[in-house]
């Protein structure tokens, strides 16, 4: 089995990196293809925003295999 092509990274480990294209340069400069997102690399909220974070990580050849917790408030109902 080749555990590196099953580990990724949190991509709150590169925080101090606005920009998802430079994280995910450096995903794959770590030798991994793997990433969970937190809400600094993709405004879950964002929803029509969201599909440019997607195409980024995957046209550097990253898999978004999760995405970081997520505080919802408000009526549950809706």
């Amino acid at each position: 089995m080749d555990f590196l092509a099953e580990l990724g990274v949190q991509s709150y480990c590169f925080r101090g990196f606005e920009d998802n294209q430079t994280v995910a340069g450096m995903v794959k400069a770590c030798g991994l293809s793997r990433i969970e997102l937190w809400r600094g690399h993709g405004r879950f909220e964002d929803v029509n925003g969201y599909s440019d974070v997607i195409a980024t990580y995957q046209d550097a050849g990253v898999d978004i295999v999760s995405m970081g917790q997520q505080t919802f408030s408000g009526d549950v109902n809706t």
